[in-house]
């Protein structure tokens, strides 16, 4: 890794939906969130990537979470329906 940033923080990691979030000692608990994707690999620093859930469900959080120890870095999340809400 060089300098304040590195391509490995955004790596290996998983989006979820879910109706209500009550974090459990700084982890998420996907209990009650639906797995949305997992994403395999490294995005380079400043590649954008459009990800789709594979399944529609109704959510009020989008959580995203890597199973590693390295800080999880992004710069901007954007959400969007087909429900038109």
């Amino acid at each position: 890794m060089s300098g304040l940033f590195s391509d490995e923080y955004l790596r290996d990691f998983e989006v979820y939906i879910g109706g209500s979030y009550t974090p459990s000692n700084n982890r998420l608990d996907t209990e009650h969130f639906l797995l949305c994707h997992h994403y395999t690999g490294v995005i380079a620093a400043g590649n954008r990537v459009n990800m789709q859930c594979s399944e529609s469900a109704p959510a009020r959080y989008v959580a995203i979470q890597k199973n590693d120890t390295l800080p999880l870095q992004l710069c901007e999340v954007q959400v969007y329906t087909e429900l038109g809400i």
